[in-house]
């Protein structure tokens, strides 16, 4: 797997997200669906769906398809709020042909390159309904769109973990996810890493 070279103190923290990760598709699997379809908005190097293809296939999970979308590209001003500039030029080392490297023993596998929501217009419209939603934009403005386009894709019993939910440097994401998840059937859960997820009826 190739990344950019990560603090042990960095590596700790994401064996516990990663970890919530892993155990979002473990409750999906209680429910026995023949094959789950996945999406993650916000891929960079590929990490986390490396980690989920790995338990999939060591938890003998079957899945129709994986989307992964991602501008892999630097972050730009037009997709920011202003109090969330500090984010432009981060990720401009970004690059897909590393993340298709990372991935390339695994199957079922379709990336989305572009900007959100630009790039949900390549979205195949006849994509059957998805089981699992990863969202890890850290952007609100990316994050709502992606809300709003998968809101009406998602199936019963599905689940979205949300990355960027309990740090203080993403509160606007957080008033986003909040707001998209009143009116929703189903529950928002916040967990101690940062990270949320909403377990969708």
């Amino acid at each position: 797997m190739k990344k950019k070279n990560q603090n042990s103190n960095y590596i700790k923290q994401l064996k516990w997200r990663h970890y919530n990760v892993l155990l979002s598709l473990k409750y999906l699997n209680q429910f026995k669906k023949d094959k789950i379809n996945l999406v993650e908005a916000g891929v960079a190097d590929g990490l986390t769906a490396w980690f989920v293809l790995e338990f999939l296939n060591k938890e003998n999970i079957s899945y129709q398809h994986f989307t992964l979308i991602d501008s892999w590209e630097e972050m730009k001003s037009q997709f920011l709020k202003k109090n969330e500039y500090k984010q432009i030029g981060r990720y401009e080392d970004n690059n897909i042909e590393i993340t298709k490297t990372n991935l390339k023993e695994f199957e079922k596998i379709n990336f989305l390159k572009g900007f959100i929501p630009n790039i949900y217009k390549e979205y195949k419209k006849d994509n059957p309904k998805i089981d699992w939603l990863h969202i890890d934009l850290n952007s609100s403005i990316a994050t709502k769109e992606t809300l709003e386009f998968f809101s009406d894709k998602l199936n019963e019993n599905s689940v979205i973990v949300f990355d960027d939910y309990g740090w203080p440097n993403h509160e606007e994401s957080r008033i986003e996810i909040d707001k998209w998840s009143l009116n929703k059937n189903g529950i928002l859960r916040p967990l101690p890493t940062g990270q949320a997820v909403f377990f969708n009826f």
